[in-house]
């Protein structure tokens, strides 16, 4: 099978730093008009480099990594939004894509006639829109505002006909960033099953996503893009599974109030025991054990209405197990001081694998102090049931205890 994009030793450079403010006098203003500008220090960054990819036609390819990895300026070059510093890149069709909110909508035109200048730009002829028309504003949902200027659509609005357009004209190459993560659950799930059947039609799909359960859902390639670099390619599974290997091979810290937080959130958890272990260290616990959880808390002031959560997330992100003292307890009013809150749990019903532990603390009508990815608990294979049988990972998340009765 023949490729359908290229790229040799692709690479993409920007240069940091601002210009100095001058002086609003008419001697600076001649000077620079004139003359040379004062510069500030400039360095350069690379975005992007020493990328080489061949991806065969018809071929759905995830691009996963962290933010400012270089994802995003990898498919704005192979859309032609901005050249390569150096390198090539080549692709063999025309290309659709969706990498911003609006991208390529005029704001003064309405969604209808943004429809018909998009597929003019791709080449189409009057009569190959217009065939493709009504479909597209269907898909959109948005079919009462198609004759309003888009400057006036929401950023979900926007991102609906954007897709619309982007997947039902004729282009061969489909590159999509993380916009979807803009539109409601049921869009997105409309757009997963629009590119399944665009990948089922022979047309190269390119998605740069962090929802690694979509991306294998979808893809059947994948980049891992770090530092501007593509650290390894090949099949998406074993992509996924490099990537949250070097993800979760980091530990949590024992000690908590000097981990870095968002700027938003005030240090409160000063200190997490798991069955007596901090948080930071390896945690075991085995299907069904119990677990006691202790939350040392430093408050800086007082609060009101608060409540302590911890959340448990599997290796693609997916949150599948939580406890919040808001949900079985009156939200309480704590001082100044230290504090600690215990929790119990008297059997644990998840399956084996490695679950990432996420903090929280409510207070003040706000989201107080959040850890995320602050630890991580190890749930240990054990003969829960008795049989020497246990579920496999895609067969669910719980364990539970059921009474099967057979008749005949």
């Amino acid at each position: 099978m023949s490729w359908s994009i290229r790229t040799r030793d692709l690479g993409k450079r920007y240069r940091i730093g601002r210009q100095m403010a001058s002086y609003d006098t008419l001697r600076e203003a001649i000077h620079r008009r004139f003359g040379q500008r004062e510069q500030a220090p400039r360095s350069h960054f690379w975005a992007l480099r020493h990328v080489d990819l061949e991806i065969e036609q018809g071929t759905a390819v995830g691009v996963i990594g962290t933010n400012g990895a270089g994802k995003s300026t990898l498919l704005k070059i192979l859309s032609r939004i901005t050249e390569p510093t150096e390198g090539v890149g080549e692709l063999r069709g025309r290309v659709g894509s969706l990498l911003e909110v609006g991208t390529g909508f005029h704001p003064e035109l309405t969604g209808r006639e943004n429809v018909l200048l998009a597929g003019a730009i791709l080449g189409m002829s009057r009569s190959e829109i217009a065939a493709r028309t009504d479909e597209i504003i269907d898909f959109s949902g948005i079919s009462e505002f198609i004759d309003t200027p888009v400057k006036r659509y929401s950023s979900g609005m926007s991102v609906r006909l954007g897709f619309a357009v982007a997947a039902h004209l004729d282009t061969e190459i489909l590159l999509v960033d993380e916009v979807l993560a803009v539109g409601d659950a049921k869009f997105r799930q409309k757009c997963l099953g629009q590119m399944s059947q665009i990948a089922s039609q022979g047309r190269t799909i390119v998605l740069v996503s962090h929802n690694m359960a979509q991306i294998q859902a979808l893809c059947e390639y994948g980049l891992w893009v770090e530092s501007g670099e593509v650290v390894y390619q090949g099949s998406i599974d074993e992509v996924v599974k490099r990537y949250l290997a070097s993800a979760l091979s980091g530990g949590g810290r024992t000690e908590l109030l000097d981990v870095e937080r968002n700027r938003q959130y005030k240090p409160v958890f000063s200190k997490v025991l798991v069955n007596g272990n901090a948080i930071g260290t390896p945690l075991h616990v085995a299907p069904g054990e119990s677990v006691t959880l202790r939350f040392f808390l430093q408050i800086p002031e007082r609060a009101t209405g608060c409540s302590v959560s911890l959340y448990l997330d599997n290796d693609l992100g997916i949150r599948i197990w939580g406890a919040n003292t808001r949900w079985q307890h009156n939200l309480i009013e704590l001082g100044p001081g230290n504090h600690e809150v215990s929790c119990d749990i008297d059997s644990l019903p998840i399956i084996p694998g490695r679950y990432s532990i996420t903090l929280g603390f409510f207070a003040n009508r706000r989201a107080y102090d959040l850890l995320e990815r602050v630890g991580f608990l190890e749930v240990q294979s054990r003969d829960y049931f008795g049989t020497g049988e246990l579920p496999q990972r895609n067969q669910g998340f719980y364990l539970t205890d059921a009474e099967w009765t057979f008749h005949s």
